[in-house]
């Protein structure tokens, strides 16, 4: 069963190309104890990618270990930074609206 996150949280994603790697991340994810949801790519991100990872921006560092200490190949965290969906970067991964 998939975690709901509240509305008011900021939400950022994780893209994973293919479809089983989403479900792959997915399990990791949960069983870590982190609130995802699985949705639908916003357009503003990309139209290459059927579904994304959702989560609370909190988690950025949390999720991007795990995903980085896996196999999965090409990824992308994406946050909101004013208004605007940005690429996140370990760098650089402030959080603004």
């Amino acid at each position: 069963m998939l975690s709901i996150i509240v509305k008011n949280v900021l939400k950022c994603f994780v893209t994973l190309k293919p479809v089983h790697d989403v479900m792959k991340a997915q399990k990791q994810l949960m069983s870590a104890g982190i609130s995802i949801n699985v949705v639908a790519t916003p357009r503003e991100i990309s139209h290459n990618f059927g579904v994304v990872v959702q989560f609370a921006c909190e988690c950025i560092y949390r999720i991007e270990t795990i995903i980085c200490c896996e196999d999965y190949g090409n990824f992308g965290l994406f946050r909101k930074a004013r208004k605007v969906w940005k690429r996140s970067s370990r760098l650089n991964t402030e959080i603004a609206d």
